[in-house]
């Protein structure tokens, strides 16, 4: 379900009109995006790449949130948005929503707003839209959404590189952000078998203070216990292998730590 009253045009930034026949999308100066059979727009074209295109990542990643891996940040998420906007309204934008499934959950849980999720992978958005239809899927680069100015009331940003340029200019006066970022010991039995540094937040934090006010912050931690059917997607879905690492004998794990920081902040 495409939501055109809040996009814009990202060629010369007008509005959208109606389609021809629901199966494309135009501007007010003639732009036109064809409307996906699987229910998306590719705002980008064939301009993504190879790079961010990699079924088996997001096929992984399918398989490890369906396994309940991310199920308490899901929690702790909607928990936010109840809290944020308890009379429902909001419109909600996820930014480099992979495959679909955080935002798809945020949407079942909390069904009173409107939900749109963009990441510039057509594979995975591909993926997200066919898993659910109630949400408007775009493939768009984060650095320049075509999305209109001051559109949004709440931002997510889960475990993805932030645009607070781009991020500020879509989200009202006063409006939200959700971003989820790794705690200390996130897949730290990964790291270790591949011989990584634990992760450093700092500057994360602190870019993240300069943009926005901090209002609450929540700390999600708690171990996995990985099914033998799970031994190489948990490998697979994070690019922290970088092709090291493929749950080979010797650097599978049993369980692995779940460790995220949610911190909500307020656009001033």
């Amino acid at each position: 379900m495409i939501q055109k009253d809040y996009l814009k045009c990202p060629v010369c930034s007008s509005c959208f009109l109606s389609g021809n026949n629901d199966k494309s999308i135009v501007c007010t100066r003639g732009h036109n995006f064809d409307l996906a059979r699987a229910g998306y727009v590719n705002f980008c074209g064939g301009a993504t790449g190879r790079l961010y295109e990699n079924k088996e990542l997001f096929r992984a990643r399918r398989n490890i949130y369906d396994a309940g891996f991310f199920r308490g940040v899901e929690e702790q998420a909607g928990i936010f948005l109840r809290t944020l906007f308890p009379e429902g309204g909001a419109v909600v934008v996820e930014a480099g929503c992979g495959e679909g499934s955080f935002l798809s959950s945020l949407q079942m849980e909390n069904p009173g707003n409107t939900y749109i999720g963009l990441d510039i992978s057509k594979s995975a958005v591909k993926m997200a839209a066919q898993k659910d239809a109630q949400i408007s899927w775009l493939v768009a680069d984060v650095c320049k959404m075509p999305l209109k100015d001051g559109c949004a009331d709440c931002m997510i940003d889960m475990l993805t590189p932030a645009n607070y340029g781009e991020f500020n200019r879509i989200l009202k006066p006063g409006a939200y952000i959700i971003k989820i970022i790794p705690g200390d010991d996130y897949l730290i039995e990964l790291r270790q078998k591949l011989g990584l540094k634990l992760y450093e937040n700092k500057e994360v934090d602190r870019f993240f203070f300069e943009h926005f006010e901090l209002i609450e912050q929540r700390r999600v931690k708690y171990n996995f216990v990985c099914a033998p059917s799970l031994q190489e997607d948990i490998y697979t879905m994070t690019p922290m292998s970088g092709g090291r690492g493929n749950g080979e004998p010797g650097e599978r794990v049993d369980s692995v730590t779940m460790d995220l920081r949610l911190l909500v902040g307020r656009k001033e």
